[in-house]
């Protein structure tokens, strides 16, 4: 568990898999069963945390996939409900990930359009590693890692 300037952050719990999946609605690009499944199984394996904006309430989440990136660990999914987003929840949530990361560099990825995300990004510390063509069209995913201090 990890307190922030904007509530607590902590290993997501089995009962909670409907609350997370209501958090944003639909995940682009996936089915309603694939999503479940994905957030299932991290949930399971301890790999997703999840931002406590009231108690109980979970307003943001990031799912690391540990070593899912050619070795390295992976942050795969970071959720900010839309009306809970630039108020910091994204920014901490992608700290306690990369403090909790298992390698001493980190990868995650976004959409060249997703503007806010890359922004995100940027005033963490993150470096742009390279782009991605072909997963979307006309939009090509921007590859981002950051070093670990301590790892």
């Amino acid at each position: 568990m990890t307190e922030s300037a904007t509530g607590e952050i902590r290993v997501a719990r089995a009962g909670e898999v409907d609350q997370i999946l209501a958090v944003q609605g639909p995940i682009l690009g996936l089915t309603a069963a694939r999503a479940r499944e994905l957030v299932t199984d991290a949930v399971e394996r301890g790999s997703l945390l999840v931002h406590l904006g009231a108690p109980g309430s979970i307003d943001g989440y990031a799912l690391v996939e540990p070593r899912g990136f050619f070795g390295r660990d992976l942050v795969k999914l970071l959720v900010v409900a839309p009306g809970a987003r630039r108020r910091g929840i994204g920014a901490a949530l992608l700290d306690a990930a990369a403090r909790g990361c298992s390698t001493s560099r980190v990868f995650t990825s976004t959409n060249e359009s997703n503007a806010a995300m890359r922004a995100l990004l940027e005033a963490a510390g993150w470096h742009v590693s390279g782009t991605l063509t072909g997963l979307d069209a006309g939009d090509d995913e921007v590859v981002c890692y950051l070093d670990v201090p301590g790892r």
